[in-house]
C-alpha cells in the first residue's frame, strides 16, 4: 500500500474526529440538534478550508451548472407549493419569529455550507476511503438538518424518519457527490439553499401524503442527475458499450411499480391500500391479520348492507368492517357496522364523512412485515 499524502492524512484525522464528535448529537433534543450540528460542522469546515490544500475542479461548466441547478430548485419549489391547490395546505409555523431564525434558518444554512465545503475538499483528494466516509458524514448532516432522531417512541416516528429524511438523503447525496466531484461545491450549495431554506419562512406547505412526498424527493435527484449528465457529460464521454434497451425497460418498470405502491399507500388518489391488523374480520374466507385490502375512495357511491368499508371514528385508526344496516335519519345516512368475527355491532354509527372507501379485494399475507415492524414499538 502506498503512503498517503500529508493532506490525506490530515483529512482522515479531521474527518474521524468530526464523526466522533457529531455522532452523539443525533440523540440530543430536536430543538438543539441543528444548532449543535451547525457549530461543529462549521468548525470542521474552517479547519479543512484553512489547513488542507484546495484543488479546483477541472470543469469549465461550473457556473452554468450552478445556474441550472438553482433554476431547477426554484421551479421544483414553485411546483411543490402549487400542488397545495390540489392536496390542500397545512400550517407549519404560525409566523416567522426570532426562534425560527436562530433554531432553523441560520443553522440550516450553516449546515449546508459547511457540509458542501467539507464534501468538496474530501472528494478532491480522490481517495476511495475518504469518498465513502465523506458520504456517511454528509448523510449524517442531512439527518441533523431534519432535526435528528430524538424521540423515537413508536413505529410511525421511525418510519417518518426513514421515509422523509434518510431515504431521500441517500439519493440526494449521491447526486451531491456526483456534482461536487465535477463542478465544485457552488452548484450544490445554491440548489440546497433554494430547496431547504424557504420551508423555515413559508408558514404553510402542501398537505401531501408522506409516502408521496418521500417518493418525489427521492426521484428528484435522479432526474437532476440525468439532466446534467445528458447536458454536459454524455457528449464528452466515449461510449464503450451501448446499454441494452431492456435495462431502460427494467428501470422504467421499477419506477412505475414504486409510484404505484406509493399512490396506494398514500391513499390520496382513487384507490388505497390498508393492512388488516386485528382479527375482527377473521372468519373462513374472510380478512385475516396480515392481509392487505384494496379499496376505492368513497365519492358518494351506493353502499348497501353486506359491503365492507374502510372508515375512521374520531380521526383515529382506519377500521375495515362490514355494513350490517343502513338508515337515513333527518337527511343523514348512517351506516351500522360489525366485524365478521365479532358478536356485537360496533358502537354507534358511521356517517358519510367518516367513510374512506369501499373494499374491492384482498391481497393475502403481504402486510405481515409491516405488522412485525410496528410490533417492535408497541
Amino acid at each position: 500500500m502506498r503512503d498517503m499524502t500529508s493532506d490525506v492524512k490530515k483529512l482522515w484525522l479531521v474527518t474521524l474526529v468530526t464523526l466522533v464528535v457529531l455522532l452523539p448529537v443525533i440523540f440530543i433534543p430536536a430543538g438543539y440538534v441543528r444548532i449543535t450540528a451547525a457549530v461543529l460542522l462549521t468548525m470542521a469546515a474552517l479547519v479543512v478550508w484553512v489547513f488542507i490544500k484546495k484543488r479546483s475542479t477541472p470543469s469549465i461548466n461550473k457556473r452554468q451548472v450552478a445556474f441550472i441547478m438553482a433554476v431547477i430548485a426554484a421551479v421544483y419549489l414553485v411546483l411543490f407549493y402549487l400542488a397545495g391547490y390540489y392536496f390542500g395546505f397545512v400550517k407549519t409555523y404560525q409566523r416567522f419569529t426570532a426562534e425560527v431564525l436562530w433554531k432553523g434558518l441560520i443553522p440550516g444554512a450553516m449546515i449546508i455550507m459547511a457540509t458542501e465545503i467539507i464534501r468538496a475538499v474530501l472528494l478532491a483528494q480522490k481517495a476511495k476511503g475518504l469518498t465513502a466516509v465523506s458520504f456517511f458524514l454528509c448523510l449524517l448532516s442531512d439527518i441533523y438538518l431534519g432535526a435528528g432522531v430524538a424521540g423515537i417512541e413508536n413505529m410511525n416516528r421511525l418510519m417518518d424518519i426513514v421515509a422523509m429524511t434518510l431515504l431521500p438523503a441517500v439519493t440526494a447525496n449521491l447526486l451531491y457527490h456526483y456534482i461536487s466531484k465535477r463542478y465544485g461545491f457552488v452548484p450544490n450549495m445554491a440548489y440546497r439553499m433554494i430547496l431547504t431554506l424557504p420551508a423555515y419562512v413559508i408558514p404553510t406547505a402542501p398537505n401531501m401524503a408522506d409516502a408521496l412526498e418521500s417518493l418525489i424527493t427521492m426521484l428528484l435527484p435522479l432526474a437532476v442527475y440525468l439532466f446534467i449528465d445528458l447536458l454536459y457529460e454524455k457528449k464528452f464521454r466515449r461510449a464503450t458499450k451501448r446499454p441494452s434497451k431492456w435495462s431502460y425497460v427494467g428501470t422504467a418498470a421499477c419506477i412505475a411499480v414504486m409510484i404505484s405502491v406509493v399512490m396506494l399507500i398514500s391513499c390520496q388518489f382513487r384507490f388505497g391500500l390498508v393492512v388488516i391488523a386485528t382479527p375482527s374480520m377473521q372468519v373462513k374466507d374472510g380478512l385475516n391479520v396480515g392481509d392487505a385490502v384494496l379499496y376505492e375512495a368513497y365519492d358518494d357511491q351506493y353502499i348497501q348492507v353486506g359491503d365492507i368499508i374502510a372508515f375512521t371514528k374520531d380521526g383515529k385508526t382506519l377500521i375495515v368492517h362490514r355494513v350490517v344496516d343502513v338508515q337515513k335519519i333527518n337527511g343523514q345516512i348512517r351506516y351500522y357496522t360489525k366485524g365478521d368475527a365479532n358478536e356485537d355491532w360496533d358502537h354507534g354509527y358511521v356517517t358519510e364523512s367518516e367513510v374512506h372507501g369501499v373494499i374491492l379485494c384482498k391481497v393475502p399475507h403481504i402486510g405481515h412485515p409491516s405488522l412485525w415492524l410496528r410490533g417492535l414499538f408497541t
